[in-house]
C-alpha cells in the first residue's frame, strides 16, 4: 500500500515538475522576432546553395539554421551571382549574440512559382529548451518566373530569413503555408 502511494505521489512529482520547466522556458528564452527576409527565385539545376536544392537532389523542400558562422551555408557562384553575393552578405553581418538566420528552400514547378517569406501569426514560439516552431507563407511569383526564367520548368525558391532572439536555438520545425493559409509543407525539421 505504501508502495503505491509512493510512486503515485512520485509521478505527480515529476508531471509537476515537467510542466514548470516547460513554462519556464519560453521566458528565459525570450520572444522571437523575424527581422528581414530575401527570397529569390532561380532555375532547379542552377543552385544557389552548396548541399541545397540542386539536381542531384530529389528533396522538395531544405531548412537550415545558421546560428555561427561554422553553420553558415556556401552560396555558390552560378549565373544568378548578384543573388549569391547577396545572400553572403546577409550572413556575414549577423550577429550571432542576438540574431540567427533560416535558410529555406522549396522546389516547384514553373506554373506554381512562389516566394517564401515569414508568416506574422502564428509567430515563432519555443516548443522546448532549443527547439522552435517557426512558420513560413508563399506568395505567387509566376509573373517573375515568366519574365526571369521563360525556359525553366522546375525552379527552387531560396528565402533567408533573419530572427532576433536573446538565444539562439538547436533545431527548428518549420512549417510552410500557402497564400490561402494551408499547409505547403511541414514541419520540416532544419539540419
Amino acid at each position: 500500500m505504501r508502495r503505491r502511494a509512493l510512486l503515485a505521489s512520485a509521478a505527480v512529482a515529476t508531471t509537476s515538475l515537467s510542466g514548470c520547466l516547460g513554462r519556464v522556458y519560453s521566458p528565459v528564452g525570450g520572444d522571437v522576432r523575424s527581422d528581414f527576409g530575401s527570397s529569390h527565385l532561380h532555375p532547379h539545376d542552377d543552385p544557389l546553395v552548396e548541399g541545397g536544392l540542386g539536381d542531384d537532389n530529389d528533396a522538395r523542400f531544405h531548412a537550415r539554421l545558421v546560428v555561427s558562422p561554422e553553420t553558415a551555408p556556401t552560396f555558390l557562384r552560378t549565373s544568378d551571382a548578384e543573388s549569391a553575393v547577396q545572400l553572403q552578405k546577409r550572413v556575414d553581418e549577423v550577429d550571432s549574440d542576438g540574431q540567427f538566420l533560416l535558410l529555406f528552400e522549396a522546389q516547384m514547378s514553373h506554373e506554381a512559382a512562389y516566394h517564401v517569406h515569414s508568416r506574422f501569426r502564428p509567430e515563432p514560439k519555443w516548443t522546448g529548451w532549443s527547439t522552435l516552431d517557426i512558420s513560413l507563407e508563399t506568395d505567387p511569383a509566376t509573373d517573375i518566373a515568366d519574365e526571369y526564367y521563360p525556359d525553366a520548368d522546375e525552379l527552387v525558391c531560396t528565402a533567408l530569413i533573419s530572427y532576433e532572439s536573446k538565444s539562439s536555438p538547436a533545431a527548428a520545425k518549420v512549417t510552410l503555408y500557402d497564400e490561402n493559409g494551408r499547409v505547403e509543407a511541414g514541419p520540416l525539421q532544419t539540419d
